[in-house]
């Protein structure tokens, strides 16, 4: 035999924790390892950003951080040359002129109508259509008066922790961001199973593995009841 030949290698006593017996093989764990390890470099940068805004969102309230600043930035009134057909053409309207990219909220604009009392008899308000608009950085509300065609439109501006909070949460986000979190999602699902089954191989017995799990599920239990509000008898 040469000396330069492969060695077999030695499967460890006892295997991967719930891994099959037929797939106790060299070549599975090294592409477990390898496919775990290029998971966690893709999803890195937003592992990073949603540890670190998720760990200002949970302590916002001891360490004094403030998450909900918001400050206007300018309003808009206009006469439009055209009517509008009804309350979802507006609502195109507005997210066509600004160039949101998210469609509004409530699933569109909302016609509002009312009579108000003046001198003792009641009188009809002009009709009027309300739409908002919302995105991580900003928001934007309209409203728009048919009979006149007047068009109203406020945009307020978040600061920076509002913004990490927003996409943190994916309030106002696109159909990319939501994608791409959910590929980080996927990331997590797998980097979790494949961690598990890798470090029963490196790192002890099943037995410590089954403990340490346990417990973490325990103790996830215990928080997730201890802050929830109970039923009334």
């Amino acid at each position: 035999m040469s000396e330069t030949a492969a060695k077999p290698v030695r499967r460890r006593a006892g295997g991967l924790l719930l891994l099959p017996a037929d797939w106790q093989d060299p070549k599975v764990i090294l592409w477990l390892r390898r496919t775990h390890a290029w998971t966690g470099f893709w999803g890195a940068f937003l592992f990073f950003f949603l540890g670190v805004s998720g760990f200002l969102l949970n302590h916002r309230a001891i360490l004094k951080i403030e998450t909900g600043e918001m400050r206007e930035v300018g309003t808009l009134e206009t006469v439009l040359d055209a009517p509008l057909a009804d309350p979802d053409a507006f609502a195109d309207y507005v997210q066509d002129r600004f160039g949101i990219a998210s469609g509004p909220l409530g699933g569109g604009a909302k016609r509002e109508e009312a009579e108000v009392s003046f001198e003792g008899a009641p009188v009809r308000q002009a009709e009027k259509w309300t739409v908002r608009f919302r995105s991580p950085n900003a928001r934007i509300n309209a409203e728009y008066i048919p009979e006149a065609q007047l068009l109203t439109a406020t945009r307020t501006d978040y600061s920076f922790g509002t913004f990490l909070k927003e996409l943190h949460k994916g309030h106002g986000v696109n159909l990319f961001w939501v994608l791409f979190i959910d590929t980080a999602a996927g990331a997590l699902v797998f980097m979790s199973l494949t961690g598990t089954l890798l470090w029963s191989r490196l790192h002890g017995p099943r037995l410590a593995a089954l403990g340490l799990g346990g417990g973490a599920i325990v103790l996830f239990m215990i928080a997730l009841f201890s802050t929830s509000i109970t039923v009334a008898p």
